[in-house]
């Protein structure tokens, strides 16, 4: 006559279908992490790389400044073959230079040229 239900199986069934959807839920979001920190440490990479290349094939030294150097003496010691007022005026510009005038220590990027 009276109908009897069992409520500790279904609260069990609700348990395990909340852990499933909770569970389901926290692998979502560990894989949008991990995937998210992947796209992060590529663009990085990729960044690293670009900025690499695009240094590393306009400059190819350094130079420091010592006393006695000029601009020109500089262009003639390691640009022998090429057009020294060319290679100074690209020292310049590559080095951000108001004048031709260069202080005791200072770094000179040289382009390759």
């Amino acid at each position: 006559m009276f109908a009897t239900y069992n409520y500790s199986a279904w609260r069990r069934e609700q348990s395990q279908s909340g852990e499933v959807k909770t569970n389901r839920f926290s692998k979502n979001v560990m894989m949008l992490f991990i995937t998210s920190c992947v796209v992060l440490f590529a663009a990085i990479g990729l960044n690293l790389v670009w900025d690499k290349q695009a240094y590393g094939s306009q400059f190819d030294s350094v130079v420091v400044v010592q006393p006695g150097d000029t601009l020109w003496s500089i262009a003639k010691t390691y640009y022998p073959d090429q057009d020294v007022q060319e290679v100074v005026f690209q020292i310049r510009k590559h080095n951000g230079l108001q004048n031709t005038q260069l202080p005791v220590g200072l770094t000179l990027r040289l382009p390759q040229m």
